[in-house]
């Protein structure tokens, strides 16, 4: 790996946030892993990032370590509560890679950490976000399908089976979810990959099969919209 330089880049004013990691003294590399998800700055909130072997971080001038008196540095996926810094949701486990040990929540900004029953409990996380506009409600895309919640994370109902590798939402329109599911295991490996949508948040989930949308041999899906045009949804299949 490339040394993580920490001043500015010098091309399109991209510059190195870290964490910077463990040094590597054969190559004199710095070694941080995989960045996993991403929360940009909000109101006084700095950037925070989860790691795929490093646990989850915070800027504050320089990054700041949340979890590590959590027991599993493996994230795939977190998100903070929209109007309390110091709660946050984490996913333990990396798709097709580490397996966690479940979903995890704390109150104090990392200090404590109590797991959250999920059933049954995914071993990697993939997506864990609130509802936009209203933080009742929350979402999760795991190896062991998807998982919704109308109390704020406390209890969790899976509505989608499989191997749930993506979700989006139609901006204007908190209804419409769309989900990425695969083929692979933990259930998914029953020729119902492909893109699902559900029109009552998550409630109940229709297959799109409309050509040319593939519905065999689906691995991995990415999904997105954009604010500036909600009817149009955005797949990397």
């Amino acid at each position: 790996l490339p040394s993580e330089p920490e001043s500015d880049m010098p091309v399109n004013n991209w510059y190195f946030m870290g964490p910077y990691g463990n040094l590597i003294p054969s190559t004199g590399a710095k070694w941080s892993g995989r960045i996993t998800d991403i929360e940009p700055p909000v109101g006084s909130r700095t950037l925070r990032v989860a790691s795929e072997s490093g646990g989850i971080w915070r800027m504050n001038f320089l990054p700041v370590p949340v979890s590590d008196n959590l027991n599993c540095m493996w994230i795939g996926s977190f998100c903070s509560h929209p109007t309390d810094d110091n709660t946050i949701f984490a996913g333990t486990g990396v798709p097709y890679k580490f397996n966690g040990i479940g979903l995890w929540k704390t109150n104090n900004l990392g200090v404590t950490w109590t797991q959250v029953a999920l059933s049954p409990t995914p071993s990697a996380f993939h997506k864990v976000r609130y509802q936009p506009g209203n933080v009742n409600i929350m979402h999760i895309a795991s190896d062991n399908g998807y998982y919704r919640s109308i109390n704020g994370g406390t209890t969790w109902t899976r509505t989608l089976t499989g191997v749930v590798t993506d979700l989006t939402f139609k901006p204007g329109d908190a209804n419409v979810i769309y989900a990425g599911r695969s083929n692979s295991t933990n259930g998914g490996g029953d020729g119902n990959g492909g893109i699902y949508k559900s029109t009552n948040n998550g409630v109940n989930w229709i297959k799109l099969t409309s050509s040319p949308l593939p519905i065999t041999n689906v691995l991995d899906v990415r999904l997105s919209h954009t604010a500036a045009y909600p009817n149009i949804v955005c797949a990397s299949i």
